[in-house]
């Protein structure tokens, strides 16, 4: 309870606080309810809560967010039920109703890289009652096929992490290249607070084919073609206020790729990637926002401290090498063209009117900086510079290097993130390349 004591010229209060101890509550048992398929054991993983805890309203809370995450529940009511007069003991009670299990989904959508896209997803979720989710994703659009099988288990054993295995066949469709990626892929993944941990366990093949003499000439076709075998350990942390569209807070994440060559692969290299973005508000004016990427390729295939391109090439398949320009990375330039002349940017010589083709490159540092303000309702504005290169060698990165564009965009908040239409120019222009690009998509760059 409180009081509140003015002082004679009602300039000033005296607040007093009184807080009064309540009954001590400790959890007796808890009761599940309203299981048909589900088996009960699964579900009590999840539960937290055991006999002679305290009852804690943000205990049963977590219980209520754990449950619903599953994916296999529609509704989830829990409550704490009266005890007998003078009883500290009480009963959790867990009343549970089970969704459908089985789902089609249809999606539809465009962007200006990839073109008119759809998507169909056919689900069976709570399979055996185990709470384990199997779907099979057909994604097309002009541009890419994605076939991918996908069966996601939300415990391993007695461990609180979650394990999905996929076995895809992608076919991508690029400005100057085309990429097939068949394989599968074990992921082991725990989220503990505003952190997320992740390994990837994968095994891929990967065919790159063009059609142009002066690129298949300048990549080999052992960089072309390649079996790759790799673990890969991630980790991420989030402080932002909003995933689809976050106006405060900050999030970064770390990933380090090993490929070793086993069962007949031949991929030998570490990747390592890094990045970080940040939100400033500005209140009505609206936010300010930065990213950082950064990568490096060290192939482990040559000898020690070769950074040659014919290392690089030697132990890296050229699909699997970093590529910047588009988008979601530098939107001054088209998809992959943003690289260093005669390094990770090829011309031919023979051609005066060539279009510049992108080789890949071991070394990747981006930077994107964004105003984004409000105009009128669901719609903004947005005013962007963005700089970056791509290198053969990341030892070779150097900020001197950068190439910058700077742009602006309209941007449309709908309820699955922002649709955007945005111009970017090139501040320094090599004379074969186009003054500006536009970009039409659904979501944040960064």
């Amino acid at each position: 309870s409180s009081e509140v004591e003015w002082s004679a010229d009602d300039l000033a209060a005296t607040v007093r606080l009184r807080v009064f101890a309540g009954e001590k509550w400790v959890v007796d048992r808890t009761l599940l309810r309203g299981l048909r398929k589900t088996d009960p054991r699964v579900v009590r993983r999840f539960i937290g809560i055991e006999p002679g805890d305290p009852v804690r309203q943000s205990a049963v809370l977590d219980l209520q967010r754990r449950l619903y995450g599953l994916g296999i529940f529609s509704r989830v009511d829990v409550r704490i039920a009266p005890g007998a007069e003078g009883s500290e003991a009480r009963e959790i009670l867990v009343d549970l109703e089970e969704g459908r299990s089985r789902s089609v989904q249809l999606g539809a959508g465009y962007d200006s890289e990839s073109g008119v896209r759809g998507l169909v997803r056919f689900s069976q979720g709570n399979l055996f009652g185990k709470a384990s989710t199997l779907s099979l994703d057909l994604l097309g659009s002009q541009k890419d096929q994605h076939l991918r099988l996908i069966y996601r288990q939300p415990y391993i054993g007695n461990l609180h992490a979650e394990l999905t295995s996929t076995i895809y066949d992608e076919h991508e469709d690029r400005p100057d290249f085309v990429v097939d990626r068949r394989g599968g892929q074990l992921v082991i993944g725990r989220d503990l607070g505003r952190w997320s941990l992740q390994s990837f366990l994968s095994y891929r093949l990967v065919e790159l084919e063009a059609d142009d003499e002066f690129f298949n000439s300048e990549i080999p076709l052992d960089s072309r073609n390649g079996r790759v075998a790799s673990v890969t350990p991630t980790a991420s942390y989030d402080r932002r206020n909003d995933p689809l569209d976050p106006t405060r807070g900050w999030n970064s994440s770390l990933q380090l790729e090993y490929a070793f060559p086993a069962l007949a692969a031949d991929a030998d290299f570490l990747k390592l990637f890094g990045q970080a973005t940040a939100y400033l508000p500005l209140g009505r004016l609206g936010v300010l926002a930065g990213s950082f990427r950064g990568g490096g390729v060290e192939p482990l295939g040559g000898l020690p401290g070769d950074s040659s391109r014919a290392a690089l090439e030697a132990s890296v398949p050229a699909a699997e090498l970093f590529y910047a320009g588009g988008r979601t990375t530098h939107r001054a330039y088209r998809r992959d063209e943003l690289g260093v002349v005669g390094e990770t940017l090829l011309l031919d010589p023979s051609r005066s009117d060539s279009d510049p083709y992108p080789a890949g490159g071991g070394g990747l540092a981006l930077v994107n900086l964004e105003y984004r303000f409000p105009v009128a309702g669901p719609v903004g504005g947005t005013l962007f510079l963005d700089g970056g290169n791509v290198w053969t060698d990341y030892r070779d990165i150097r900020t001197e290097a950068f190439k910058w564009g700077a742009g602006v965009g309209v941007r449309y908040l709908s309820p699955v993130g922002p649709l955007r239409l945005e111009i970017g120019w090139k501040l320094d222009r090599e004379p074969f390349e186009d003054p500006y690009v536009w970009f039409i998509s659904l979501g944040n760059p960064f």
